[in-house]
């Protein structure tokens, strides 16, 4: 055989077999043996799309049981969706128990249940420093935290309705968050309604592939980023803290997600007289409603925020609805304390700080006490305040 053609025969046979290894691969993502989104780590952050999570008919998605994700943020969710000036890098280290939720221990009873979404997940703020750990410090009680990044109120009812009344709490603290929850009622109708188109759109075969997550590995999906000029404030430490961009009235979907919320609301205090739990709804306020007045604003934009009067709203919708539930407002706590010099949000980011989590628990805490909400506590333990917390 002629060294030509030998040639040929080799380079055939090398394409050929490089060809049988790829399809070999490739099948590993058509029988969903394989996610290379996983292996690549190329995964969407969008936590519907992201194959770290189990998909669910009624949460439409949970972390998987037993997770742990380490790692280093590069920035908060601010920094990362927006162009600012100053951002900083944020570590996590997440667990998850057997169903898929950020708590230490498989808990088999629970005295309080609380749900929520990011800000009870509290991706970067370390387990021990969650609002869920702190409470249970301070009430000498356990406390199940059933808190999933982006949930909205439908799938947080259905997480204690599934994972929570097993546990027989005799307290359900829910944990509303303005920002963004009358919109993700709105959406989890839309998302339920057409489930098999957008799973089907997120969890193909192409998401999955070899091919396109190693072109993504090596070349990622840049999504660019808008500027934020102008929605920043700068503290009395003399650093710049920045928002995300708001309104100062309700859109036409968060007045969509108000009706919706009163109906799943009605029913979810039925289940809870059912099996006599107590609510307690706690208002997470936005981190420029919180720092109104903290801060000034060089350029002006801030003028029209924080005037809305959707606490009042929500808590006469509350005693419409569940006539025995409680509601606490956390706005002035957090920004009494922010006035005094607490750090109660990242600058980069909209979540709490270790010492916002703590705040919340102590004021939740100092409520349920008041409140008589668990019958007869322990006496008061002192709360132990994080290292460097300004927190008294």
């Amino acid at each position: 055989m002629s060294k030509t053609r030998r040639f040929i025969f080799s380079a055939i046979t090398f394409l050929f077999s490089l060809a049988v290894i790829y399809a070999l691969l490739e099948s590993l993502a058509l029988f969903q043996l394989v996610d290379y989104r996983i292996v690549f780590g190329t995964a969407s952050r969008e936590q519907r799309a992201n194959p770290l999570n189990r998909l669910d008919k009624e949460l439409i998605y949970v972390h998987r049981p037993y997770l742990h994700l380490k790692g280093v943020m590069p920035a908060g969710d601010i920094g990362t969706m927006f162009e600012i000036g100053e951002v900083e890098p944020h570590a996590y280290d997440l667990r998850t128990d057997r169903d898929g939720f950020r708590n230490p221990t498989d808990l088999e009873q629970a005295d309080i249940v609380v749900i929520g979404d990011s800000y009870i997940e509290g991706l970067i703020v370390p387990q021990e420093n969650l609002v869920s750990s702190d409470l249970s410090r301070l009430l000498g009680r356990t406390v199940l935290n059933l808190g999933q990044a982006g949930y909205g109120p439908q799938q947080e009812f259905n997480a204690f309705k599934r994972f929570g009344i097993p546990r027989k709490p005799r307290l359900c603290i829910w944990f509303f968050f303005e920002e963004n929850d009358l919109s993700d009622a709105t959406q989890y109708v839309d998302l339920i309604n057409r489930w098999d188109y957008w799973t089907g759109i997120h969890h193909s075969f192409a998401e999955r592939s070899f091919a396109q997550n190693l072109r993504y590995f090596f070349w990622p999906r840049i999504e660019p980023k808008a500027r934020l000029d102008g929605n920043y404030g700068i503290l009395p430490n003399g650093r710049k803290t920045y928002f995300f961009p708001q309104s100062d009235v309700l859109m036409a979907r968060d007045r969509m997600g108000l009706q919706i919320l009163e109906n799943e609301l009605t029913q979810f205090g039925q289940i809870l007289d059912e099996h006599d739990i107590s609510l307690l709804m706690v208002y997470i306020p936005t981190k420029s409603r919180v720092y109104r007045d903290v801060c000034t604003y060089p350029a002006l934009l801030c003028n029209k925020w924080f005037v809305d009067l959707l606490p009042r709203r929500l808590e006469q919708m509350l005693a419409k609805t569940v006539p025995t539930a409680t509601f606490l407002d956390l706005t002035e706590p957090m920004h009494q304390a922010a006035l005094k010099g607490t750090r109660v949000y990242f600058e980069d980011d909209s979540h709490w700080t270790v010492e916002g989590h703590l705040i919340a628990a102590e004021e939740i805490a100092r409520v349920i006490r008041e409140k008589n909400l668990l019958g007869d506590l322990p006496p008061k333990l002192a709360p132990q305040a994080p290292e460097g917390s300004s927190v008294p």
